[in-house]
């Protein structure tokens, strides 16, 4: 049954079930479940990244992951939001992590030395 035509009956559909249809690639499941945690992802990726593109970016990021694996991601997951703030934490560490090997490398200074000089 398309999403589209789906009845909810009173309120939103729950995330389960916005879960299963954008495995389904249907589209508006993605933008309704956009729609309800892009704010707070938003939010904490503001406080972890060092400038504004850099947290929009990892919001981008956090919600292609859906997209891309809805079909891995146990429906369950998403019955808290805590979950997909703790991906887009997840994505925040790890472009930052990417950042910092990449900022070192390009020192050409050795990891260790770096943090020595740095710290």
């Amino acid at each position: 049954m398309p999403f589209l035509n789906m009845s909810w009956g009173r309120g939103e559909p729950s995330d389960e079930t916005l879960l299963r249809a954008i495995a389904r690639r249907e589209r508006p499941a993605l933008e309704r479940l956009y729609d309800r945690y892009s704010a707070q992802v938003f939010g904490l990726t503001l406080e972890l990244m060092p400038d504004q593109q850099s947290a929009e970016e990892v919001v981008t990021e956090t919600f292609w992951y859906v997209w891309k694996n809805a079909n891995n991601i146990s429906p369950r997951a998403l019955e808290s939001e805590t979950w997909i703030i703790g991906l887009a934490h997840s994505i925040a560490r790890q472009e930052l992590r990417s950042r910092t090997a990449a900022a070192v490398g390009q020192s050409g200074l050795p990891l260790q030395k770096a943090f020595v000089e740095d710290g």
